[in-house]
């Protein structure tokens, strides 16, 4: 198997981590915004946790364009990511996991399956 999937998979891991933890810090920000709002954000481990999921991201991203078509990459991080956040923010969050989204993530991993063929 290439290295290249494991940057892939790392892409859309990474993709995950930033989106759960950028919502877990948006809501539990002061409702006033703002500078107290900023404060806030830069005293929470789940704000630190998104920018290196998101760096992370960045990095992962470009390895995996270096070893794949962009059609390729795009789709299968941002699919994956998608099923990735739906899993985690109802398992970590409390967000609902309905059998209609679950067969929508069905979906969408058949879709990766047929654009990533040759």
């Amino acid at each position: 198997m290439s290295p290249g999937w494991f940057f892939v998979a790392a892409a859309a891991a990474s993709n995950v981590l930033a989106n759960v933890m950028l919502k877990k810090t948006v809501t539990a920000l002061p409702p006033e915004g703002g500078l107290p709002a900023l404060k806030a954000a830069l005293a929470m481990g789940s704000f630190w946790a998104f920018g290196a999921g998101a760096a992370m991201l960045l990095v992962f991203y470009v390895l995996a364009l270096k070893a794949f078509e962009l059609s390729v990459v795009y789709a299968i991080v941002t699919s994956g990511a998608l099923v990735g956040v739906l899993v985690v923010s109802a398992w970590l969050l409390g967000e609902s996991a309905s059998p209609l989204k679950i067969a929508g993530c069905l979906l969408i991993v058949a879709g990766i399956f047929l654009i990533s063929r040759p």
